[in-house]
């Protein structure tokens, strides 16, 4: 795990831990251990990003063949400890693809970002972005702190007075 730590006396503290989990499932709980501990040395605003290659809970899987409840116990209780919230993903649910475009695709969310209620306080309205990545098997997400509202624009209809030269005005008009 990689992270990046803001130490600036005239603002809030904030820490951003990049993480890629170990593939292996028979080692992930060293990166379970290594999330604990970072937890336990940060008393700041706290986001973890990235491909942690594990689920959270079946919701996280999309495919025919489920998991047992035991799977998730490992990360899930890791996240508990850690008391991280797990932030919602805007667009598809599912960040990793395995045989995509077949009948027996695997789609999984092994991407995520996660973040302590003081980062929450901190940046209230926060999106976690899944974007479109077209020749790798992960998707990549982007934690974007400050969105601005979509907002709808009125246009008011305008009506061109060079349009009654038209020579097809009249049966246009009639058409409608």
């Amino acid at each position: 795990m990689v992270f990046l730590q803001n130490f600036n006396a005239n603002s809030n503290e904030w820490r951003v831990t990049g993480c890629y989990s170990f593939p292996s499932r028979s080692d992930r709980n060293n990166s379970w251990s290594l999330l604990r501990n970072l937890a336990s040395s940060c008393s700041f605003f706290w986001v973890c990003i990235g491909d942690y290659n594990d689920l959270l809970n079946p919701g996280d899987r999309g495919s025919r063949v489920d998991h047992p409840n035991w799977f998730f116990s490992g990360f899930t209780a890791a996240v508990d400890a850690c008391q991280l919230t797990n932030l919602p993903l805007i667009g598809c649910q599912f960040t990793w693809f395995k045989t995509k475009g077949s009948r027996n695709v695997v789609k999984e969310r092994l991407d995520r970002a996660m973040v302590t209620p003081s980062w929450m306080d901190l940046c209230p309205n926060e999106k976690l972005l899944n974007l479109v990545a077209p020749v790798s098997d992960h998707n990549p997400i982007m934690v974007d702190t400050s969105p601005t509202p979509f907002v709808a624009r009125y246009r008011p209809f305008r009506f061109e007075n060079k349009w009654l030269e038209e020579p097809d005005l009249k049966s246009v008009i009639d058409k409608c």
